[in-house]
């Protein structure tokens, strides 16, 4: 990273030290405690943390959180927050050795960010390993990128919604980067990027990932440089000209084609006789959709139906019974209508 504009940044948030001291603590000493809490409706501005350790984070501000802790590890546990930053990201890693996100139990959680500079253009940036936990949703939402390292990024548990205009979920390095889904639900949304995009590669093995790219310049929901590994979990993501899906994958999969581009908010169906494998409502426009789940049998007589009317939930998947499929339309395959690979392992 550029380092002057690195440097540009801190000194915004060098007064922060005496608000932190300020906002409940009972001794200066508290910031290198093994727990420490922050309300950030207490702070004016921006929120920096200097102290590695665990760090829980309540309360709205109208700022952005620093963390600048050297190589010391780093959780934030986020139990209720608002945070939106005009001025760039809402949570920025500075420095740290690993950082943990998690979500505190019912918990909803906001983080907004605002245009910044050049190499800090994500809501969630940082320049070391992420990896999200917790029993709690948060809510992103990206003027550009929503989460940005240029380590690995891992999805342990929690739900995560992504609203961005450029990548969703970027892990940059090249030949390095890796992004890895455990569990958890993992929703990505974006305007005119990639969904998830790794400059390594993209395992996942279990949770729920629903991740819709766009269509603007061949962008999909799964891309990476490296080997993309379906492993568990059901996954749904729009499907670019050029994704390809690693074959040493061990779940299966299949590929969903339409007669031209589907528009957003239409609904999609795959049933196999009267059971229904996936139901939701994309809500951006495809050109085809990538469908795997644990119980996926690509050579059953599975169906796709189109323009169906059912509720959905906050990551597009239907809830309750599905009483209106639509009208059988469109192509199911076990390989990618624009190149890529057999989905059946």
């Amino acid at each position: 990273m550029n380092e002057t504009r690195k440097t540009s940044w801190w000194l915004t948030l060098v007064t922060m030290v005496a608000v932190v001291i300020a906002m409940g603590a009972t001794s200066p000493q508290w910031a290198s405690a093994a727990e420490s809490s922050i309300d950030l409706s207490a702070a004016s501005g921006d929120v920096a943390i200097t102290e590695g350790g665990t760090w829980t984070l309540t309360g709205t501000l109208e700022g952005g959180v620093a963390v600048d802790v050297g190589t010391e590890d780093i959780t934030l546990v986020l139990d209720g927050v608002d945070i939106n930053n005009a001025d760039g990201p809402a949570i920025a890693i500075l420095s740290a050795g690993s950082v943990t996100i998690e979500t505190a139990a019912n918990s909803v959680n906001t983080v907004v960010d605002g245009e910044g500079t050049e190499e800090m253009d994500a809501t969630i940036w940082a320049e070391t390993n992420i990896t999200f936990t917790g029993e709690g949703t948060l809510d992103i939402t990206a003027w550009n990128e929503g989460v940005e390292t240029t380590a690995d990024i891992v999805v342990e548990s929690g739900t995560i919604l992504v609203h961005a205009a450029d990548d969703g979920l970027n892990a940059n390095t090249d030949n390095v980067s890796q992004i890895t889904i455990n569990g958890g639900t993992l929703f990505v949304e974006t305007t005119a990027g990639d969904a998830i995009d790794s400059n390594g590669g993209i395992d996942i093995n279990g949770g729920t990932v629903i991740a819709y790219g766009s269509m603007v310049d061949g962008n999909s929901g799964l891309d990476a440089d490296g080997p993309v590994v379906i492993n568990g979990g059901t996954v749904i993501a729009s499907s670019g000209q050029m994704m390809v899906i690693d074959e040493s994958s061990q779940q299966s999969s299949l590929w969903a084609s339409f007669d031209g581009t589907l528009a957003a908010g239409t609904g999609v169906v795959v049933q196999n006789g009267e059971d229904v494998v996936v139901a939701v409502v994309p809500t951006v426009e495809l050109q085809g959709l990538y469908i795997s789940t644990p119980d996926l049998d690509p050579t059953a007589a599975n169906q796709l139906f189109l323009g169906g009317t059912f509720e959905v939930d906050s990551t597009s998947q239907a809830t309750g019974t599905i009483t209106d499929a639509g009208t059988a339309g469109g192509t199911l395959s076990e390989s990618n209508p624009g190149g890529g690979m057999r989905g059946r392992p």
